[in-house]
Parts: structure tokens; C-alpha cells; sequence
């Protein structure tokens, strides 16, 4: 009789023990998915912070090159009305000589 309580005390204290291993295994997993949905958190954001980052470059790069290039427009815009200028005396010159027949 003593064998079989020593079994049953024994079968007992491995329920109790492999209950115990299982909650402290779901314990672990709520852990590890609490942590993985903060590392996820963590990576959004940074990955956001990435995107605000390299959107503000590309808009910074954009606008330098929109500026350079209104600048050689100006200057090329300048340059064809200072062209003009020279021309238009001498042009308004001919068409008035043509006019009087010269």
C-alpha cells in the first residue's frame, strides 16, 4: 500500500510539475509575442522616420535642381533678350530703308 501512495504522491507531483512547465511555457510565449509586436512597432516607426528622412532629401534634392535650373533658364532668357536688343535696331533701320526705297 505504501508503494502505491509513494506512485500516486509521485504521479501527483508530475502533473503538478509538468502543469507548472506548461504556464511557464505560455508564459514565455506571451512574452515573446509581446516583444515581437514591440520590435514590429519599433521597426515601423524607424522605417517611417527613414521615409519622412529620404522624402525630405529627394524634395531638398528636387527644389536644388529646379533652382539651377531656373537659373540657366534666367540666364538664357537674358542672354536671348540682349540678342534681341542688338538686333531690333538694325532691323527697324532696314525696314525703314526699305520703306523709303533706298
Amino acid at each position: 500500500m505504501e508503494k502505491l501512495e509513494t506512485i500516486v504522491h509521485a504521479e501527483l507531483a508530475s502533473q503538478k510539475a509538468l502543469e507548472a512547465a506548461r504556464s511557464h511555457a505560455r508564459d514565455l510565449f506571451k512574452q515573446a509575442e509581446a516583444q515581437a509586436e514591440l520590435v514590429v512597432l519599433e521597426a515601423e516607426r524607424e522605417t517611417a522616420g527613414q521615409i519622412e528622412e529620404l522624402t525630405l532629401r529627394i524634395r531638398r534634392e528636387a527644389q536644388a535642381t529646379a533652382d539651377s535650373v531656373a537659373i540657366e533658364a534666367e540666364a538664357e532668357l537674358d542672354r536671348l533678350i540682349r540678342h534681341a536688343e542688338k538686333e531690333f535696331e538694325p532691323a527697324v533701320r532696314a525696314v525703314v530703308k526699305a520703306l523709303r526705297g533706298d
